[in-house]
Parts: structure tokens; C-alpha cells; sequence
């Protein structure tokens, strides 16, 4: 299995040009309160992570920063793992940067989505299901 069949669908980005406010109103519909920070919306070449409580910080301390500051002048590295992965070299990823979230690219670099650790873990527990289930001796008067 390979982390391109966890990616969750909806793959939310903003280009590193974005102002915060746009940035902002599209990380309150988040269910995380991260966002994606991509080179441009066309190329979606994957750069960093936006935090909300960052523009939160950002905004607290000077309220006209809202219209000023772009999302890559709030950028946070991020950790990221590729399709090709296998869940459990993205879950030691997760573990080495202590994040429940990774993001996901390509070859090139592009934005694809992300996982988390429960689906990771949903992952595993359903391998170890149908391996118990194969391995399982059969039911007394079934032969």
C-alpha cells in the first residue's frame, strides 16, 4: 500500500502571494486550523504551512498586518511525505516531527493533500483485521 490511497480529497492551498485575510476566512472552514502554503495555485509546488493561530498572534499585535502580511511572511516549515510512501515510513515521519498531520507531494514537489494519524492507524487496523480474519482457525462445525 502506498499514502496515495489515505490522502483525504479536499486538497486546500493558498498561494504564497495570498493576504492573510483571504488566507484566514478559508482556514476558519479548516478542520485543523492548517493550510498548505503552495508557490502558486497553478503549479501547486508545495512551500510550507500556514497555523490560524499565527495570523491570530500576527493580527493581535498589530491589526493592520492583515492587509499588509502575505502567507509566506507567517511560513512554518512542515514535514512532508510522497505518494509513493508506504503509511508506515509517513507514521515514522509523524512521530520524528511530533505532528499528527502530513502533508503529501509528488514527485516534483506538488501539493497532493495530506494524512493523519488516524488514517494511519484506521490503515493498520484494518490490514490487522484481514490478516486475523486469514489467519483465524475455522468455526467449530465449518470445515
Amino acid at each position: 500500500m502506498e499514502v496515495r490511497e489515505l490522502l483525504r480529497g479536499r486538497r486546500t492551498a493558498c498561494g504564497a502571494d495570498d493576504d492573510l485575510e483571504s488566507v484566514a476566512v478559508t482556514l476558519r472552514g479548516s478542520r485543523d486550523g492548517r493550510i498548505a502554503i503552495v508557490s502558486d495555485l497553478r503549479s501547486m509546488r508545495f512551500l510550507a504551512e500556514l497555523r490560524l493561530c499565527d495570523i491570530e498572534s500576527a493580527v493581535g499585535e498589530c491589526p493592520e498586518s492583515v492587509y499588509e502580511l502575505r502567507a509566506a511572511d507567517l511560513a512554518r516549515e512542515a514535514s512532508v511525505c510522497r505518494l509513493r510512501d508506504t503509511p508506515e515510513a509517513a507514521l515514522a515521519v509523524m512521530r520524528a516531527c511530533a505532528s499528527r498531520t502530513l502533508y503529501v507531494v509528488d514527485e516534483d514537489d506538488r501539493f497532493q493533500g495530506y494524512i493523519t494519524y488516524e488514517d494511519v492507524y484506521r490503515h493498520s487496523d484494518a490490514v490487522a483485521r484481514a490478516e486475523n480474519r486469514r489467519s483465524a482457525p475455522p468455526l467449530a462445525g465449518r470445515g
